[in-house]
């Protein structure tokens, strides 16, 4: 359903918990054929939504041209952009091509960015998001979470509903490249759905949803954390700037599970991904699974859980999930009464039939789950927000 399709290397920050300025000193760029041959492929394959990444895709010669070109066939287009470049054309294009723009911002505090990102730089930032708002582009806000902004979930919540954004999505960050030494273990991602959930809770009333039967959303819910890993699927994958097609940006290339530019087409490379995903949580993963996942009921249906838990920090596929999203979602429902819960599953259980239509029987990308987002409703008075 989702490519992502990676237009460059090179970024204008150099945040501390990510490599992909790294990668980018050498400032390497997808060529305008190439984007183009990788979105016509990935239309072809099923792909409706194309999320237009980086390093910083705004700093891309072409970027405009690649948007346009991705709506002309079709795809609802989402950029992420860390906001600090903005010209009146991208928002000319962002409404013309109704564009969901997601900025990545993962503090309020000036010194804490600064120390974050390598510069300077968070009023523009700011400046930026509030033109966005003023020229009603559809704006989403991103926050990457580890020790050092994990208090403020709150604050941060609060200024993407009064800035005018239609959600916030948090993301535990993931021990790879730039961010080796941040593994997450269980108590934080439960720390931090903790506070998500209580912020759902607590601002209900803004929160965008349907309603559902209590049976219904909990049957949903249920399902979809136990679902398999959606990387390398008809669910989400990846072309880079390399030409290259990934599983999912968080596994390491180490795993063996890419396909470079010189396996053929871009469908070929889309297959051999899919392939290279099968084989790896096939029937053999389910005979070998260790600990409690072993033991699962759900083992068949989730086979291991999100490979971003697992293979960055040396796991195998086979190894028992460190954070079992089953687990914890349920661990964190427990601690609320049968009112409170119905809540929770019947947001979640609303937001992902909107965002997925459930479609898939069996992958889910925990890491895009509703669990981690606060979902704001078109039309409430954002003023009213509580943390």
């Amino acid at each position: 359903m989702n490519l992502d399709l990676h237009l460059t290397t090179a970024c204008n920050m150099k945040c501390s918990f990510c490599g992909a300025w790294e990668y980018g000193r050498q400032q390497e760029y997808i060529t305008l054929e190439d984007a183009r041959a990788a979105l016509k492929a990935g239309r072809q394959a099923g792909y409706k939504i194309t999320t237009l990444t980086g390093g910083e895709p705004s700093v891309h010669r072409n970027y405009t041209d690649i948007i346009q070109y991705a709506h002309s066939l079709g795809y609802w287009t989402v950029v992420t952009t860390n906001g600090l470049h903005l010209t009146d054309e991208m928002l000319a294009v962002y409404r013309k091509c109704r564009t969901l723009v997601r900025v990545s911002l993962h503090t309020l505090c000036p010194r804490k960015h600064a120390e974050m990102t390598g510069g300077d730089t968070l009023h523009t930032v700011m400046r930026n998001i509030e033109k966005l708002r003023e020229n009603k582009v559809n704006l989403g806000l991103g926050c990457t979470v580890f020790d050092k902004n994990l208090e403020e979930t709150d604050a941060l919540a609060e200024y993407a509903c009064k800035s005018g954004a239609s959600f916030i999505r948090y993301t535990p960050v993931v021990g790879i490249r730039g961010a080796e030494s941040m593994n997450l273990e269980y108590d934080f991602f439960k720390k931090l759905l903790t506070e998500i959930s209580r912020l759902c809770l607590k601002n209900y009333d803004l929160m965008e949803r349907k309603t559902y039967g209590r049976e219904y959303a909990h049957s949903i819910t249920r399902y979809m954390l136990t679902r398999r890993c959606a990387g390398g699927s008809g669910q989400h994958i990846i072309y880079d700037c390399h030409g290259t097609v990934v599983p999912c940006s968080f596994i390491p290339e180490s795993a063996g599970l890419c396909s470079p530019a010189s396996d053929g087409s871009a469908a070929d490379r889309f297959r051999r991904v899919y392939q290279n995903m099968d084989e790896l949580l096939g029937v053999q993963q389910l005979e070998n699974m260790k600990g409690r996942c072993g033991k699962c009921r759900y083992k068949t249906s989730c086979r291991g859980g999100c490979m971003t838990t697992k293979l960055p920090a040396g796991l195998a596929a086979a190894d028992e999930q460190p954070v079992c999203m089953y687990s914890l979602i349920s661990e964190i429902c427990g601690g609320y009464d049968a009112e409170d819960r119905y809540k929770l599953e019947n947001y979640w259980c609303s937001n992902f039939i909107k965002k997925t239509g459930a479609s898939d029987r069996d992958k889910v990308c925990v890491r895009r789950l509703p669990v981690w987002e606060l979902n704001f409703r078109f039309g409430a008075d954002r003023m009213e927000f509580v943390r």
